[in-house]
């Protein structure tokens, strides 16, 4: 039996959803702060880090 078998504690996993959520929105952040005027305007194509950003917001679980 090797000793990466046993499951993460539960505390652990808090601090990597907490660390990952701040990273996210440290994102999100930045790629609205650099595009907003382009993103107001309709039919407008997002960027390729905001794309990739609502990617890994939605693989959180």
């Amino acid at each position: 039996m090797c000793l990466n078998d046993a499951p993460l504690p539960f505390h652990k996993i808090e601090d990597f959803e907490i660390k990952y959520d701040k990273i996210l929105k440290a994102g999100f952040n930045e790629d609205y702060a650099k595009n907003i005027e382009l993103y107001s305007k309709k039919k407008v194509r997002k960027s390729i880090s905001l794309n990739l950003l609502n990617r890994l917001s939605g693989y959180k679980e």
